[in-house]
């Protein structure tokens, strides 16, 4: 019972420090089906299913970055051996571990929107024994001892929905104790042990068949204001575009004569600003056209190139713009992630203007992540419309951010 408390309180003690961590929403909880496996003295049944010692379990789980998931894992259920009706024992155990995952779809490996999402595994925990219901009267197991468990194994998630998966992972559980069988010979029975068949200790492997929920879509996700419950539109997007447009050109005319004096910028004319007024309205539908990106790339291609050297050759002539350079993702995909490819997204752009002659002081850059769709990201075409970046051009004044 002790070593049951101890496992009980290390698992509230992790849930509620996952809890804690998981104000933005990045976690998920997984239920679990589990078919336990022994590895000792009396032989093996690692991967032999006509031997059956079946258990459940949850799983919490943390995004902590696009490779690593870290999460508290409690099993328990029955486990043991059969040879013969004398050379047999079942058991029951319980355990409780902390582990991370590797996942091989961070973007580097694999793509990062992949719905298949293969990963290996590392643990520490600990595990508590008790007798089986279906315990032998004798010999039986010795309970009073918890071991320490080090669980390594790879697995599986595949995506069914934004918040559903399945996921399978196979864990070989090294232990650091060898009395959790019957072969334990004269010191504990007064009776010779059987030949071991293992070297060292005892081990266990389990099958981890669940059904993860994930909850929120990231660290960067935030709520909506009030007064915009619905997502912006393609052509709320153009009109509030141009809006930044004409009033930052107005709030600079509004002050220019006051700076004429002392500054070595002509005088605006009606027929300059008029000039101006029209080509900046000429490279604000342009540049509101955007570029779009494949999923989980940050890669310009090619077809953009000519609207963005029509965009440095603006800049280049007009030092005094600046321009916000505001990356974008679809909702696919851990949160944190989203956002570290919005923020590529936006440094890509940057970067080839910055190659074209543009100067650095002119180009602000931020990452969005997935809070600003223009489109449902429920549908393919809706998506292919989100992986974008958009801009924002100042035309003769500082950029507001």
């Amino acid at each position: 019972m002790k070593n049951k408390g101890t496992i009980l309180a290390i698992l509230l003690i992790a849930t509620q420090l996952i809890l804690a961590q998981t104000a933005d929403n990045r976690f998920s909880i997984g239920l679990n089906l589990v078919k336990n496996e022994y590895d000792g003295d009396y032989g093996s049944n690692i991967w032999n299913f006509q031997q059956k010692y079946y258990g459940g379990g949850i799983t919490l789980a943390y995004y902590l970055n696009p490779s690593i998931d870290i999460g508290l894992q409690n099993t328990f259920g029955s486990y043991g051996y059969y040879e013969s009706t004398e050379n047999q024992f079942v058991g029951a155990k319980m355990d409780a571990v902390f582990f991370a995952h590797y996942k091989l779809n961070n973007g580097y490996i694999l793509k990062s929107t992949n719905n298949f999402s293969p990963f290996v595994s590392l643990g520490i925990g600990l595990a508590s024994y008790s007798l089986s219901n279906n315990a032998s009267p004798w010999p039986t197991i010795i309970t009073g001892y918890a071991d320490l468990t080090v669980p390594i194994g790879v697995g599986f998630r595949y995506r069914i929905t934004n918040s559903l998966a399945i996921q399978y992972q196979y864990l070989y559980n090294i232990t650091s104790g060898d009395i959790h069988d019957q072969n334990r010979g004269t010191d504990f029975f007064g009776s010779a042990a059987r030949p071991k068949f293992k070297t060292g200790n005892d081990a266990y492997g389990q099958h981890v068949f669940g059904l993860v929920l994930s909850l929120g879509t990231g660290e960067h996700a935030k709520k909506t204001p009030k007064n915009n419950d619905n997502p912006p539109t393609s052509q709320d997007t153009i009109i509030k575009t141009k809006k930044v447009v004409q009033a930052s050109d107005s709030i600079d005319i509004s002050n220019q004569s006051n700076k004429t004096k002392n500054s070595t910028m002509p005088p605006f004319s009606k027929k300059r600003y008029s000039e101006e007024k029209d080509e900046t309205d000429k490279i604000s539908e342009l540049i509101l056209q955007g570029v779009l990106f494949q999923p989980g790339s940050d890669i310009i291609e090619k077809g953009y190139f000519v609207s963005l050297d029509k965009l440095t050759s603006f800049l280049t002539d007009n030092l005094q713009s600046k321009l916000d350079i505001l990356g974008h993702s679809d909702s696919f995909g851990d949160g944190n992630f989203n956002i570290l490819l919005s923020q590529k997204r936006a440094n890509a752009v940057k970067n080839y203007l910055v190659s074209k002659g543009v100067s650095v002081s002119q180009l602000n850059v931020k990452g969005c992540g997935v809070v600003e769709p223009i489109a449902d990201n429920n549908t393919l075409v809706g998506r292919a419309k989100n992986r974008r970046v958009e801009f924002k051009i100042y035309f003769n004044m500082s950029a507001s951010h």
